[in-house]
């Protein structure tokens, strides 16, 4: 903060002029602030002391970035989730301002700054002059994370194709646009959620094109990606009916079955098959229906919406049909307990139809991730099913995914306008 002086580079200069930049903002953006103090983030690259910052005897010098707005004319270090070089994120951590912690001045923490923590600064000097002293911590630490790499290859690029890699940090994490406030939180009932499959149309019906193409509502596996083929000759029997020439239909029964039937049946297929045993080989229902529904979703679905009694009601039990599994994939759409951030774009809440599409493939096994990433051990490559078993692959690209979210709610969002019941815009009002 040296200005002008011991200029013996075009580095130097541009560091100075820099430096008289900030210095003016300073005056002008604290000029209301008693004893010239304010609160401002440590920077650094969350590695320790030694990164975050230089100690030279008992003092230790630090970057720091004001958090009233006053810095924001410089770029932000804040890149997560997305991932940059290390060389580049160092350069822009130092393009802000120096500030330094003296223990032994008086009111000083006896504890020195980390990256991310909030501390209370001052000028030394008056008029905004002087060195800048870091006093104590102020609040909390900052929200704002860095995300780096001195790999090349690593460095998120988040374009038409989507992401090249994010390394071994796993997918992006939700950073402050994609808060809680942005998730669906629609508390709606089972007979709510029939109506608003109506405005869903175009997403179930793609969705039933990728997962259940040939048997729709009567489609099931029984632990493979084979279809009924997968299944053992009791189950295929159970579920399906004999026409008048004698043959078999596979899964006919399936949207008359109750769903008592359909979860027994699933009871007792554990996990998925072999390729060994893909043929005949499962000794129950796996994945189910039009939406291709496996035992735990479906149970947290009858959880979710309270349909215990009508389940078991042995006078008039709930049916698998048509309007009841639409009514769940629509849950699963718009409900706020499994995917609420493909509720919360589908309900306008927020516009990342990338995230969306990536929970679309954490939910269906025939949608491609987003992103390359490592999770528990394993790389998933943008493009790929999160759903590497079972002979499951993606059907789509990550590009034809997003397009699809992004039609999908214009789409209902046009159907809101027409709605007579008014569910659809007490869904966008609740949600």
């Amino acid at each position: 903060m040296g200005g002008f002086r011991n200029i013996t580079s075009w580095d130097d200069l541009m560091a100075a002029k820099n430096d008289g930049l900030i210095k003016l903002l300073v005056k002008a953006k604290f000029n209301k602030l008693q004893g010239s103090t304010f609160d401002a983030v440590i920077l650094g690259l969350n590695e320790g002391a030694n990164i975050d910052s230089k100690q030279i005897g008992r003092f230790r010098f630090c970057r720091i970035r004001a958090t009233d707005g006053s810095d924001d004319g410089l770029t932000t270090p804040f890149t997560f989730p997305r991932r940059i070089l290390k060389n580049k994120l160092l350069k822009i951590i130092n393009s802000h301002r120096i500030a330094i912690f003296d223990p032994a001045v008086e009111g000083a923490s006896e504890k020195y700054p980390k990256s991310g923590e909030v501390w209370a600064c001052r000028y030394m000097k008056a008029g905004f002059g002087g060195p800048i002293m870091l006093l104590k911590q102020a609040s909390a630490n900052h929200k704002g994370k860095v995300h780096y790499t001195d790999d090349p290859e690593l460095v998120s690029v988040f374009n038409a194709g989507g992401g090249t890699s994010l390394g071994s940090a796993g997918p992006p994490n939700l950073d402050e646009e994609m808060s809680e406030w942005n998730e669906s939180q629609l508390d709606m009932n089972f007979d709510q959620y029939q109506i608003l499959s109506k405005g869903l149309k175009e997403a179930l019906t793609f969705i039933s094109s990728l997962e259940s193409p040939v048997n729709g509502y009567k489609a099931a596996n029984c632990g493979w990606a084979k279809g009924w083929e997968s299944c053992e000759q009791t189950v295929k029997d159970q579920f399906g009916t004999i026409n008048p020439a004698g043959a078999l239909l596979l899964g006919e029964r399936i949207p008359s079955a109750p769903l008592t039937e359909i979860i027994a049946s699933q009871e007792k297929q554990h996990g998925a098959l072999t390729a060994a045993t893909a043929t005949g080989g499962g000794v129950g229902l796996s994945a189910v229906g039009r939406y291709q529904i496996i035992e735990p979703t479906l149970k947290q679905i009858i959880a979710a919406l309270k349909l215990d009694n009508q389940i078991n009601d042995p006078a008039n039990p709930l049916l698998f049909n048509e309007s009841t599994q639409d009514a769940m994939a629509t849950w699963l759409l718009l409900g706020p307990d499994k995917r609420p951030l493909i509720g919360g774009y589908l309900l306008d809440k927020h516009d990342n139809a990338e995230w969306a599409a990536h929970e679309m493939a954490r939910e269906w096994s025939s949608w491609p991730s987003q992103w390359t990433y490592k999770e528990r051990g394993k790389t998933i490559n943008v493009g790929d099913t999160l759903h590497d078993i079972a002979g499951n692959k993606a059907s789509i690209t990550p590009l034809a995914a997003r397009n699809q979210v992004i039609k999908w709610k214009a789409a209902f969002l046009a159907w809101v306008s027409t709605d007579t019941t008014k569910t659809g815009k007490k869904a966008l009002d609740e949600g």
